[in-house]
C-alpha cells in the first residue's frame, strides 16, 4: 500500500471517530431529555396529587365549619375561624385552576358552588334570628339542609373520580368498593 492509501485510511478512521463521538453525544442528550421529561411528569403527578388532596381537605373542613357553626362562630380556640377556612378553600381552588385539566376544574367548581349554597342557607338562618338556632348548635344542621349537604358530598365524590382519572388511577379500586359497601348510607342522616 502506498502513502496515498494510508492517508485515505487515516481520513476514514478520523471521520468514523468524529461521527461516533457526535452520535454518542446526540444519544446521550436524547437520553437525558427523556429522563428529565419523565422526572418532570413524575413531579407534576405528585404536585397534582397533593393539590387534589389539599383541595379535598379544605372542602371537607369548610363543610365542617358550615355544619357546626357554633364551634367556629363562638371562637373555639382549637379550630380555625370561618374566614380562615374560606381562605384555605379559595387558595387550594386556585391551585387546581393552575395545574388541573378542565374536567377536574369543573368538578372543583361544583364542590365550591355546593359549599356556597350550604353556607348561604346556614348563615341566612343565623342572620334571620340574629343568633345561632338551637338545632344548628346541637346537631350541626337542620333537616332542610340535608339535600344541600348531600349535594356537597356528591360533588366531592365526582371531584375525586375526576382527580383519580387525571392521576391515572382506576375509577373505583376494589379496596374502595369494599369500604363503600360496608359504609352506612348517608340518606336520612341529619
Amino acid at each position: 500500500m502506498g502513502p496515498q492509501w494510508q492517508w485515505i485510511g487515516n481520513l476514514i478512521t478520523a471521520v468514523a471517530t468524529i461521527s461516533g463521538v457526535f452520535i454518542g453525544q446526540v444519544l446521550t442528550r436524547r437520553t437525558e431529555r427523556t429522563k428529565a421529561r419523565r422526572e418532570d411528569a413524575t413531579r407534576w403527578l405528585q404536585e397534582r396529587r397533593q393539590a387534589y388532596a389539599d383541595f379535598l381537605g379544605a372542602a371537607l373542613a369548610r363543610r365542617e365549619v358550615i355544619s357546626y357553626p357554633a364551634m367556629y362562630e363562638l371562637g373555639h380556640p382549637h379550630h380555625p375561624s370561618i374566614d380562615q377556612r374560606l381562605k384555605d378553600l379559595a387558595m387550594n381552588h386556585e391551585v387546581i385552576y393552575l395545574i388541573a385539566p378542565s374536567d377536574v376544574i369543573q368538578r372543583a367548581d361544583q364542590v365550591r358552588s355546593a359549599l356556597a349554597a350550604l353556607y348561604d342557607d346556614s348563615h341566612r338562618r343565623i342572620d334571620m334570628r340574629g343568633e345561632l338556632p338551637p338545632e344548628l348548635v346541637t346537631t350541626g344542621r337542620n333537616d332542610s339542609q340535608v339535600p344541600m349537604d348531600m349535594a356537597v358530598l356528591e360533588a366531592v365524590i365526582e371531584f375525586r373520580k375526576a382527580a383519580r382519572r387525571d392521576l391515572g388511577i382506576e375509577a373505583v379500586p376494589a379496596e374502595a368498593a369494599a369500604v363503600d359497601a360496608k359504609r352506612p348510607s348517608l340518606e336520612g342522616t341529619p
